[in-house]
């Protein structure tokens, strides 16, 4: 079993809830949005293609699974990743379905492989429970509540530190309530404690581990190759379930993002 195969998470269409419709992720060329045949790209103006697929795209299988079965994690492994892949995708272009070897990264094209998905039954975040530097007990399960922010960052990655700003503002926010988690990736206690006395945060942070992490790879951040892509965030919903996921920094559009999810949904609801 392939790394890529761990990271694909099926999911039962019969029981996605409605607003599972609208979860995105976003990447470095693009967004893609999840609607009930599949993933739709949308690619950015400065991107003409990316891996052959082209904007406004409906991919409909991946590897030979249908795609309204793939979770964002798996999805954000597969297009952040900087390491070179490939796979087959099936891609409803206007009325025209068009097979494909989608490749990405750095250098040739692998050759691709087979599929061999880990079964889940919704887009809900994968729970987690570790500890802060300091012994305390971190866990998705106590924020289901509310809207949750999960970011992933390192005390030793620049881009990191320079959107903790942001994640301040928003752990602060009252109207709607935000809960912020940080995952500290591939940093010790020492390291994580350090940091917080001359920067401290108000809002949990946890030491997510390193490469070996179960949690990393539940939610995308190894990539084929071995490697760990830091910051990703994603946001949830009250109840867990993913509403959006990038990699890459926040450039300071985080609060934005969150106020367009709560008023979509809010909308839906009305």
């Amino acid at each position: 079993m392939t790394l890529l195969s761990v990271l694909i998470c099926l999911f039962s269409l019969t029981s996605l809830p409605l607003l599972a419709q609208h979860s995105t992720v976003r990447f470095d060329r693009g967004q893609l949005v999840f609607e009930r045949e599949g993933w739709r790209i949308h690619l950015d103006r400065s991107a003409r293609q990316f891996g052959g697929l082209l904007d406004d795209d409906l991919i409909q299988v991946i590897g030979g699974i249908p795609s309204s079965r793939v979770g964002p994690p798996a999805i954000l492994s597969i297009f952040a990743s900087a390491d070179p892949q490939s796979v087959r995708l099936t891609v409803k272009r206007g009325d025209t379905p068009v097979k494909l070897t989608f490749w990405s990264g750095e250098g040739p094209s692998p050759r691709p492989k087979p599929i061999s998905p880990t079964v889940s039954r919704s887009f809900k975040a994968p729970d987690f429970s570790l500890k802060s530097p300091d012994g305390k007990t971190v866990s998705l399960s106590e924020n289901r509540k509310y809207w949750t922010v999960v970011n992933f960052w390192g005390t030793w990655c620049g881009s990191c530190i320079v959107e903790l700003p942001e994640m301040e503002s928003i752990a602060r926010t009252r109207t709607p309530r935000i809960n912020v988690v940080g995952l500290a990736v591939m940093d010790e206690n020492s390291d994580i404690l350090s940091f917080l006395r001359k920067h401290p945060l108000p809002y949990p942070v946890a030491k997510a581990g390193d490469k070996s992490s179960p949690v990393l790879r539940r939610y995308g951040l190894l990539v084929p190759g071995g490697r760990l892509g830091v910051p990703v965030t994603a946001i949830l919903r009250p109840g867990g379930e993913i509403a959006y996921m990038q990699a890459g920094g926040t450039e300071n559009h985080l609060a934005s993002i969150i106020a367009k999810l709560v008023q979509d949904d809010n909308r839906r609801h009305a």
